[in-house]
C-alpha cells in the first residue's frame, strides 16, 4: 500500500501584550487569567482540510472558525481557545485568546467529525469534508511551538495527530459516472474501532471522466495497525437500478499501518467487479478461484466457462432480485465453495441443473414455487456426470407445487446420466416440502441413479403431498425408482404426509438401498390411499436392500383406519412393505409409537433379524399369520401386495434413543452427540 505524507504544519508562536498605557503597565497590570495574547501561526502545508488534492498530497488551508485549545496538562477542564483573527484560506494565520499559566499544557487543533462511520463527500476528489487533528500532550511551554514530533519530544510530550484514508478504484467501464457511494466492510475493526466506514457522494459520478472514483475519508487521530490477512470489501453503490451494486475484495498481503499524519493510499483495478470480486490474476482455478460477493456476481456464474472455481466471500441476500437459476447442463461442470456464506431469499433454485461440487454453504429464507416438474432449494435436476454436495444446509425455506412432482428440501430429481452423487453433513432445517404429484422428500424426492451416497446428513419440518395423488414420500428421500442409495449416520425429524409409500427417511425403494446407524423420529400419517408406511422406509419392494442398526422413534406411524386390512399394503414400524429376502438386522423401535397396522405386535416382541433367504418375516395373506414360519423364496411381491411388514425390536418405555444409540447399537461418538434424548450430529 502506497502512503502520502500529510505534510505537518509548524506553528512559530510570539506572544504579544495588546497595548496599554505607560501607567497602566507600571500600576494596573492584567492578571494572567485576563492577558490576551496573539499567537501567529505559520504553515507549510496542511491543517484545516479545505481545499484540493493535487494527485500526491492534500494542499490545505486555515478556513474561517479554526480554533486552537490550550489546557493545563494536570487539569483538561482549564483551557482557553484561541480564535483565527486573520490569515482565512492562507497558510498563515494569527490566533487570539487569553493567556494560561500551568507548568505543562495541551495544544489542539482539531475539527474532527463526531463520528467516522458515515461521512459524505461532496463530490469525487473533493476533499471539503475531511476533519483534522494535531494535538501536542504534556508540553511545558507553549511559546516557539511547533507541531512535530521532535520539538514535542523537547518539550517533554509528544505529537499525536488523526490521518485520512485515499480509495483511488478503477471500475468498469461507465460505472464510476454513476457511483453514488462507497461502503467498506473490514474483518478488524480498524475504523475508530469499528469495522465499517461509508462515504455517500453528494453528487454522484466521476468527476474527471477518467473512469477513476477518488474517495477520501477522515481517519481518527493516532496510528492504526492493521494485521496482515485483514480483508476489506468495498462495495460501490450505484444508481443504476439494473446493477446497484459492485463490489471488490481486498486482502492485505501484509501488516500494515494507516499512519498517523499521513494520506494513505489504497489503489484498487476493480474492473472485474461486474462478474466477481477478485483481482485480475484471479482466473477461476482452484487455486484463484472467482471470488463472488454480492448478488450480480452470483448471478454471472450462469454465463462463465465450464470446470471454473467460484467462492463466495460475504453472506448474499438475494430478497427482491429477479433470479434465475444457475445452469450446469450440457456437460458445463460448476465448483463453487460456499466458505460458510449465506445466501437468502432464493425464489427459484439456486441452480436449475447442476453438475459440479458444492460445498461449506448455508441457503436460507428460499420461498420456491411451481407447477413443473423437478424442483429443490439447492437445484431441480442432477442428471450429468459426478457431483458432490458437502456442508451444505437449508434453512427456514419452502418448497411448493400445486401440480408438479417430484419436490426436495435440496435436490428434486437425480436422473439419467448422473454417474454418481454424493452428500456429505448436508441438511435441511425448518424445511416445508409441499407437494402434490408423486415424489417428495426433505432432502432428495426422486433417485434414478444406481450410486448416491448420503452420510451425515439431516432433515426437519414438514414433507407434505397432496391427499389426491402424492405417493412416495419420505423425510430425506421421497422414492428410489430404478436406481440405488447408501444412506449412513443420518436423520429426520420431519412430519410426513402423503398418499401412499411414506417412510420417516425414505417413502419407497424399488432399487437397492443400504440404510445404517439412521433413525427418524417424526410423525408420518396418511388419510386416503392404500397404506404401505414405515417409521424408517414405507415400502422396501426389493431384496437388494438392508436396514441395520438403526432405529425408528417415530410417535406415531398412522395409515388411513379403513386401509389396513386384507388387499391393502402393509404398515411396520419400521417398514411397512418389505421383501422377504432383503437384510435386516438389529433395528429397534420407539417403544411408545403409536402404530395402525394390521398386525401390531405385542410391547415386547422382538422381530428376527431377517438375513436374506432363511430368517422370517411375519407374513400377513389370506388372513393367515405365519409368525416364525419360512417364507417361500420370493423375488416379486406383485399380486401379493407385499403384506411382510418389518417391526423391529423392542426396549423398555422410557428408554432414550442417544442411549441405545450409544450402547445396543454402538453408534460412534466422534459423529453423534448423545447428551440429548436423541443424538444429533456432530
Amino acid at each position: 500500500m502506497r502512503t502520502h505524507h500529510l505534510i505537518l504544519f509548524a506553528l512559530s508562536i510570539t506572544l504579544f501584550s495588546l497595548s496599554c498605557s505607560k501607567e497602566a503597565a507600571q500600576n494596573d497590570t492584567p492578571a494572567a487569567s485576563d492577558r490576551i495574547v496573539t499567537i501567529q501561526v505559520s504553515i507549510p502545508e496542511m491543517t484545516k482540510v479545505n481545499g484540493a488534492y493535487d494527485g500526491s498530497v492534500l494542499a490545505l488551508t486555515w478556513a474561517s472558525g479554526d480554533k486552537i485549545t490550550i489546557s493545563d496538562h494536570a487539569n483538561s477542564a482549564a483551557s482557553e481557545e484561541f480564535t483565527l483573527v486573520s490569515g482565512e484560506g492562507g497558510k498563515e494565520a494569527v490566533f487570539q485568546g487569553k493567556a494560561l499559566s500551568a507548568s505543562s499544557y495541551d495544544i489542539l487543533y482539531s475539527n474532527l467529525p463526531s463520528g467516522f462511520a458515515a461521512q459524505i463527500q461532496s463530490a469525487d476528489k473533493n476533499t471539503d469534508h475531511l476533519g483534522y487533528s494535531l494535538s501536542l500532550v504534556g508540553v511545558d511551554s507553549y511559546d516557539e511551538v511547533s507541531f512535530t514530533s521532535d520539538w514535542a519530544a523537547s518539550k517533554g510530550g509528544s505529537l499525536v495527530s488523526s490521518g485520512a484514508l485515499h480509495l483511488s478504484a478503477t471500475l468498469p467501464e461507465g460505472v464510476a459516472a454513476v457511483v453514488s457511494g462507497v461502503s467498506l466492510e473490514a474483518s478488524e475493526s480498524i475504523f475508530a474501532g469499528a469495522r465499517n466506514l461509508n462515504v455517500t457522494l453528494g453528487t454522484p459520478g466521476d468527476g474527471g471522466s477518467d473512469g477513476i472514483l477518488d474517495i477520501f475519508a477522515t481517519l481518527p487521530a493516532g496510528e492504526t495497525a492493521i494485521p496482515a490477512g485483514t480483508t476489506l470489501l468495498v462495495s460501490f453503490a450505484t444508481t443504476d437500478e439494473a446493477h446497484s451494486v459492485y463490489t471488490r475484495y481486498y486482502k492485505v498481503p501484509s501488516a500494515i499501518s494507516l499512519k498517523e499524519g499521513k494520506l494513505s493510499l489504497i489503489s484498487l483495478d476493480c474492473t472485474n467487479t461486474a462478474t466477481h470480486a477478485g483481482s485480475a490474476s484471479d482466473d477461476g482455478s482452484a487455486a484463484h478461484p472467482y471470488l463472488i460477493a454480492d448478488k450480480y456476481q452470483l448471478q454471472a456464474i450462469k454465463d462463465a466457462d465450464s470446470e471454473k472455481s467460484f467462492k463466495l466471500v460475504r453472506d448474499i441476500d438475494l430478497a427482491g432480485f429477479s433470479w434465475t437459476s444457475l445452469d450446469g447442463n450440457d456437460d458445463k461442470i460448476v465448483y463453487l465453495n460456499g466458505d460458510g456464506k449465506t445466501v437468502s431469499g432464493l425464489k427459484a433454485p439456486l441452480f436449475s441443473f447442476f453438475n459440479g461440487k458444492v460445498s461449506d454453504l448455508t441457503i436460507t429464507d428460499a420461498e420456491i414455487s411451481s407447477t413443473k416438474n423437478y424442483f429443490g432449494v439447492l437445484c431441480r435436476t442432477i442428471d450429468k456426470g459426478t457431483a458432490e454436495i458437502t456442508g451444505v444446509s437449508v434453512r427456514n425455506s419452502t418448497v411448493s407445487t400445486s401440480a408438479g412432482a417430484a419436490f426436495g428440501g435440496l435436490i428434486g430429481r437425480v436422473d439419467v446420466d448422473c454417474s454418481a452423487l454424493t452428500l456429505t453433513g448436508c441438511s435441511a432445517t425448518d424445511i416445508t416440502v409441499n407437494g402434490y404429484g408423486h415424489y417428495a422428500g426433505g432432502l432428495i424426492a426422486y433417485i434414478n441413479v444406481p450410486n448416491v451416497t448420503i452420510q451425515r446428513c439431516c432433515s426437519s419440518g414438514t414433507v407434505t403431498t397432496a391427499a389426491g395423488s402424492g405417493r412416495h414420500v419420505g423425510g430425506l428421500v421421497g422414492g428410489i425408482n430404478t436406481g440405488g442409495a447408501t444412506i449412513t449416520d443420518s436423520y429426520s425429524t420431519c412430519t410426513i404426509h402423503g398418499y401412499q409409500f411414506i417412510g420417516g427417511l425414505v417413502g419407497s425403494v424399488l432399487g437397492s438401498i443400504t440404510v445404517e446407524r439412521c433413525y427418524s423420529a417424526g410423525e408420518v400419517s396418511a388419510t386416503k390411499g392404500n397404506a404401505g408406511l414405515g417409521g424408517l422406509v414405507g415400502t422396501l419392494q426389493t431384496k437388494n436392500g438392508s436396514i441395520l442398526k438403526s432405529a425408528a422413534w417415530n410417535k406415531k406411524v398412522a395409515p388411513p383406519s379403513t386401509k389396513i386390512g386384507l388387499g391393502n399394503y402393509s404398515s411396520g414400524a419400521v417398514v411397512g412393505v418389505t421383501h422377504p429376502n432383503c437384510v435386516l438386522t438389529d433395528n429397534y423401535r420407539n417403544p411408545d409409537m403409536q402404530l395402525t397396522a394390521y398386525w401390531v405386535p405385542s410391547a415386547n416382541y422382538d422381530h428376527p433379524n431377517v438375513n436374506g433367504t432363511t430368517a422370517p418375516l411375519v407374513r400377513i395373506g389370506t388372513d393367515l399369520v405365519e409368525a416364525n414360519a419360512a417364507p417361500a423364496t420370493e423375488t416379486s411381491i406383485s399380486g401379493d401386495y407385499g403384506r411382510w411388514a418389518y417391526h423391529g425390536k423392542h426396549v423398555a418405555s422410557g428408554t432414550k434413543l442417544s442411549t441405545l444409540a450409544s450402547t445396543t447399537l454402538g453408534w460412534n461418538s466422534s459423529v453423534w452427540d448423545f447428551s440429548g434424548d436423541t443424538p444429533t450430529l456432530k
